[in-house]
């Protein structure tokens, strides 16, 4: 992999530096051949503060949970903290934790309780990097270790893709919550992507998935403790660096504040939400723009995920190039013919997926598209399935 592209001149950096800890990671500027132009306004779905300012406050809720997850972390080198963290769960427990078979087991509801707990209270150390990310208008970018192996060789003649929201790095919440990232890292490497476009990827995971894959990844926090993450094969060439946010106005650090402090006062409603984009090279020469996206899964004014998908779009016309291959995906949150899936169709977006996670081109089209809920024993992975898919090679070329 080539060196990052520096910045220019004239381009509008990030308003916050990004933080380099814990991600251990560096933001990647965008050449000088390619300036951002002016963003056109998007209307109501760029302030979505406003929209929420009349919803409930559950800064108790947020409290509750944060003091719950002092007393985990508390616990946590001990024998109950350990347990309910970390054991198997015991489908139909009716108390937290279960003696069986000569080992303990927690129950399900205990399991995903303290996992909610201890990720709320590790969430409050990212909240410097959420910010910086929001103000940003690129990704973070994290290298491969040197030595490590992608899961294959780059594809000839056309590019696989999976597109997987990963639910936290854990499993489904009523089978306990449990930690699942290696098996992950383990079913992506099974896939063989050229590009992997995951979502829901905890900061305090990223790098781990990125050392496990073999693959280089740009990452982007779209709130405390919650980000979406691209893979790209190290023999993928990335000549662009771009991320947006859909969902609020964000220009400097002072909105990126707003912004987090209206999602601290009322939850999941508040919970921005970002486009990544990266222009992808081949050894030919020929490029391609891929996207990832998780669109709101809570309508909090009428038409929001519309709008963001409208938002999305306007944003890879902005930094497409003439005639350029688009494809990208992700979780939607939107079933065949509704909201954002009509945005897009409408827009010459060729989608193929499974319920609300999607593959979607334009420019170029789409191959063997399949989808699966993936299991470790008894266990689901995540609650979404893996959605795969291959992309034909037809690029254009750099001038």
């Amino acid at each position: 992999m080539s060196a990052p592209p520096t910045q220019h001149a004239g381009q509008k950096p990030p308003v916050v530096p990004a933080s380099t800890e814990p991600l251990d990671c560096v933001d990647l500027g965008r050449s000088q051949e390619e300036p951002r132009r002016p963003l056109v306004p998007a209307p109501q779905v760029r302030d979505g503060a406003e929209a929420l300012e009349s919803s409930p406050s559950s800064k108790r809720r947020w409290m509750a949970a944060g003091f719950a997850g002092l007393a985990v972390a508390g616990a946590a080198t001990g024998l109950v903290g350990h347990t309910l963290l970390t054991a198997p769960v015991a489908p139909g427990a009716t108390t937290p934790i279960v003696f069986q078979e000569g080992r303990l087991y927690v129950s399900p509801e205990a399991g995903h309780d303290a996992s909610t707990a201890w990720r709320v209270f590790r969430r409050q150390f990212y909240e410097d990097d959420a910010k910086a990310d929001l103000a940003s208008d690129s990704n973070r970018f994290l290298p491969a270790p040197q030595g490590s192996q992608p899961p294959g060789e780059l594809t000839q003649d056309s590019l696989r893709v999976v597109s997987w929201n990963l639910h936290r790095g854990q499993g489904r919440e009523d089978e306990g919550s449990r930690e699942q990232v290696p098996q992950m890292v383990a079913q992506i490497r099974e896939a063989g992507p050229d590009v992997a476009l995951l979502q829901e990827v905890p900061p305090w995971r990223a790098a781990e998935i990125v050392k496990g894959t073999g693959m280089d990844g740009y990452y982007t926090n779209t709130a405390p403790g919650q980000g979406n993450l691209i893979l790209v094969h190290p023999d993928l060439e990335v000549v662009g660096n771009f991320r947006e946010t859909l969902s609020f106005e964000v220009e400097n650090a002072q909105d990126a504040d707003r912004v987090i402090e209206t999602w601290k006062d009322v939850g999941a409603a508040g919970h921005p939400r970002s486009a990544q984009a990266l222009r992808l090279q081949r050894p030919d020469g020929s490029t391609s723009l891929v996207w990832n996206t998780h669109l709101t899964n809570i309508d909090y004014q009428d038409g929001q995920r519309a709008m963001e998908a409208q938002r999305l779009v306007d944003f890879l016309d902005e930094v497409a190039l003439p005639g350029e291959p688009v494809f990208g995906g992700g979780d939607l949150n939107s079933k065949a013919g509704l909201d954002a899936v009509h945005v897009l169709e409408e827009h010459g977006y060729h989608l193929d997926g499974a319920r609300i996670d999607w593959l979607a081109t334009r420019g170029t089209t789409l191959e063997q598209v399949e989808h699966e809920k993936l299991l470790e024993g008894d266990l689901q992975l995540s609650d979404h399935p893996m959605v795969r898919g291959q992309v034909p090679d037809q690029g254009g070329k750099v001038e």
